[in-house]
C-alpha cells in the first residue's frame, strides 16, 4: 500500500492490520524522504520495517500491487 499523510509524508509497505479509525499496521515499510526546502518528495528512501500508522494523520491510502491474504503475524 502507498500512504500519504498530513504535511506531505509518504510511505509504502504491506498492510498487516487496520481498525475502524484507519489506524493501521504496515510491514516492510519504506519512507519516501521529503526535501523540506522545495517541499517535494526526493528520490531517497529510508527503510522503517514494522510501523503503526495513526489514522487521523492519513489522507490517502492506495494499493500498489493488488491484494493478497496473508497469515496473521500474531497467531
Amino acid at each position: 500500500m502507498h500512504v500519504q499523510f498530513n504535511g506531505g509524508g509518504q510511505l509504502a509497505g504491506t498492510l498487516m492490520r487496520y481498525g475502524p479509525l484507519l489506524n493501521s499496521v504496515s510491514g516492510n515499510t519504506v519512507e519516501y524522504l521529503k526535501d523540506w526546502d522545495t517541499d517535494y518528495v526526493a528520490s531517497e528512501t529510508r527503510d522503517l520495517g514494522f510501523v503503526v500508522l495513526r489514522g487521523t494523520a492519513v489522507i490517502l491510502i492506495s494499493f500498489l500491487n493488488g491484494m493478497k491474504e496473508i497469515e496473521p503475524p500474531f497467531g
